[in-house]
């Protein structure tokens, strides 16, 4: 048997997923964009080995961070994600759509430009 990326206790944080809206600004009607909660899961961070860090050093994966997550549909590449006080979007999602009782999901972010 093989075992298990998380155990429901590893998921320790939240991670609110989210998309980038522009609405009017209600006192000047200028847009502005705000982030819009579509849903929230419960997350923890993934480490990676060193021989998975030499893989990835030089690609567009050397500064991301790896969550779990309880498989997920709606988790798509693009998405946003606001994790642990900083807002993430969705580099990579590695779905395991199998047909097991607990499946998890490991999601690639990275930092969106501008989090300040």
């Amino acid at each position: 048997m093989a075992q298990q990326l998380f155990k429901p206790s590893d998921l320790i944080h939240t991670a609110t997923f989210e998309t980038l809206k522009t609405t009017p600004n209600p006192i000047n009607g200028n847009p502005k964009k705000d982030y819009q909660p579509l849903f929230v899961k419960k997350a923890g961070t993934k480490r990676r080995s060193m021989s998975q860090q030499y893989q990835i050093a030089g690609t567009t994966f050397s500064d991301t961070v790896l969550i779990g997550v309880r498989h997920d549909e709606r988790i798509v590449k693009g998405l946003g994600v606001f994790y642990r006080g900083v807002h993430y979007k969705v580099e990579d999602v590695s779905a395991d759509d199998t047909n097991n009782y607990i499946t998890y999901d490991l999601v690639s972010l990275k930092v969106v430009s501008g989090n300040g």
